[in-house]
């Protein structure tokens, strides 16, 4: 009895070592138990990011004659692109294109998928008279032909294809006026004929504050250290129209002479010039700049 009740005990005790190891300790007076912690384990976060599918879809386009113009298209094309393959196919110019999708004029440069253009769409072909546009450089000339629902932006792209200047350097002047590249050349009131200055923007640079004698004010790019006073008046020039040999600058009551540099006279961005139209023989109305 003695030898099997020695034998219980010691089993006994050997099954509760093995349970303690895993989860419950045994004491004398109390009894604690122990849980083991697993790692926190993080989900993985996949980041999934929008891809753009260029998806082909077919489009009615109405055409101002009344005949319906069957095309195929993507959904990743551009306005322009379309109006290239109407101009095939119809001969209309592209000049003259004006496409319509739910009373919303459509821009070249932007993509069909951009309106909400999709499979079976229909769009309307409107006929516009473009405006006739001279480009003024300080190099070149050019007519060009764009339309009025058209922006400055086709303008940059016209003149960076011939001149390679970046796009981000162009400031366009048209009667007097920055041309701004959100609006519509309709909307800034640019009509056919109109002569269209290119302006220099140089990195870097800021502008400075030109003052008439009238006591009216417009600002001018360009104001750089290097630049010299011959560059100001070919800058004021392309604003206003006034040949360089008629103007005659001024800083703090000093005449600038056209040799020399801003930095010379320690012009700097949103520092304020005056202007005087000088004399010219012959002249015998009293202008604004003469008095």
């Amino acid at each position: 009895m003695e030898q099997g009740t020695w034998t219980a005990s010691l089993l006994s005790f050997v099954g509760l070592s093995a349970c303690s190891c895993e989860s419950t300790a045994v004491g004398t007076h109390d009894t604690e138990v122990r849980t083991t912690s697993m790692p926190e384990v993080k989900p993985a976060i996949k980041i999934i990011s929008a891809v753009e599918v260029d998806e082909e879809i077919r489009l009615t386009v109405m055409l101002f004659s009344g005949r319906a113009l069957i095309l195929q298209a993507t959904s990743l094309q551009t306005v322009a692109d379309l109006k290239i393959e109407i101009q095939n196919k119809e001969q209309i110019p592209l000049q003259e294109q004006l496409l319509v999708f739910n009373a919303q004029p459509l821009r070249n440069t932007a993509r069909l998928c951009d309106y909400g253009i999709g499979h079976d769409s229909s769009l309307n072909l409107v006929r516009v008279m473009p405006l006739e546009l001279k480009i003024m450089t300080a190099r070149a000339k050019w007519n060009i032909r764009l339309q009025p629902q058209d922006t400055v932006a086709e303008i940059k792209t016209f003149v960076n294809e011939k001149m390679s200047i970046p796009v981000e350097q162009m400031l366009f002047i048209c009667r007097g006026k920055p041309l701004e590249d959100g609006p519509t050349l309709q909307e800034m009131g640019v009509q056919s004929g109109d002569q269209v200055a290119l302006i220099l923007r140089l990195k870097g640079c800021g502008q400075f504050i030109v003052e008439t004698d009238e006591g009216d004010s417009f600002r001018v790019d360009g104001a750089c250290a290097d630049r010299t006073v011959a560059d100001v008046k070919t800058a004021i020039r392309d604003r206003t129209g006034l040949a360089p040999n008629e103007q005659m600058l001024s800083y703090r009551a000093q005449v600038l002479e056209d040799s020399n540099t801003l930095e010379h006279y320690g012009i700097k961005r949103e520092c304020k010039i005056q202007l005087t139209r000088r004399k010219q023989d012959g002249c015998r109305e009293n202008c604004c700049f003469c008095c």
